[in-house]
């Protein structure tokens, strides 16, 4: 029997062997498995090789899932480097994938590889939010990723959630990930500062920041009473002067009927 020597080669990422559970129920066991991260519009490449102890090649098969993948226009299998690369990748192209040697190739024990693929769109927040005092306003983290990622959200730099405020409350964003928005109602002063969003993945973390200003409720009457204040100062002014001009006149008028007598 030949002694195969196992390799496996990723280009991105490797697992940490635990069992993650997002929070939308899926439960993927990373253990001793590699995960890579999709990125729509590159070509996905996986690489896993297996080489026999004299480095003669070795023929594999690809699967996802149960599913065996045939060459297409999109999937392209290399046996020469036991590369699989899948060209203009999508979401539905997330999946559990391996390799294994074929029957008979490595004797009476077929060896394989799986790797998990996933995906996570994150797009920025927006740099800064301003609320009215006594308004509500929310706040989404706009990500969409496959298994769903958990999120958890910060304000500068601690953890809040809806179990610490009742004015604030945790939910779905507009691409169906769970605590993907955090709700503020009846906004106070103390609102004000900076939140994040922490997205984990299956590989690692990412944070995106916006910052929360709270406007007096009054704000928008200041413009409105400082003109009203400069138009009865103004108008004060006006009627002070008229006066004295006109005082002025009939003073000047007094003295000229006195000349003539």
């Amino acid at each position: 029997m030949t002694k195969l020597v196992f390799v496996a080669l990723l280009g991105l990422a490797l697992g940490t062997g635990t069992v993650f559970s997002s929070d939308d129920g899926h439960e993927v066991d990373t253990s001793g498995n590699d995960v890579q991260m999709l990125f729509v519009g590159y070509p996905l490449k996986l690489t896993c090789n297996f080489t026999s102890a004299e480095g003669t090649a070795v023929t594999l098969d690809w699967y996802k899932g149960v599913d065996k993948l045939q060459e297409s226009d999109r999937v392209k299998i290399f046996q020469t480097n036991s590369t699989l690369v899948i060209l203009n990748p999508n979401e539905d192209d997330v999946g559990n994938y391996s390799c294994s040697t074929e029957p008979g190739v490595s004797g009476d024990q077929i060896l394989d590889k799986k790797i998990h693929v996933i995906y996570l769109d994150l797009k920025k927040m927006d740099k800064s939010r301003n609320v009215d005092e006594k308004e509500s306003i929310v706040l989404e983290c706009p990500c969409k990723g496959i298994p769903h990622p958990t999120i958890h959200w910060l304000k500068d730099g601690k953890p809040i959630g809806d179990q610490n405020e009742s004015r604030i409350a945790l939910g779905t964003n507009e691409m169906g990930m769970f605590n993907g928005t955090l709700t503020i109602n009846n906004s106070q002063w103390g609102d004000r500062g900076n939140y994040s969003c922490v997205v984990t993945t299956l590989l690692q973390s990412y944070e995106k920041w916006t910052f929360l200003r709270v406007k007096d409720m009054y704000a928008a009457l200041w413009p409105f009473i400082g003109i009203v204040i400069e138009v009865v100062v103004l108008g004060i002014v006006i009627i002070i002067f008229e006066k004295r001009r006109a005082k002025a006149e009939f003073d000047e008028s007094d003295t000229d009927q006195g000349n003539d007598q």
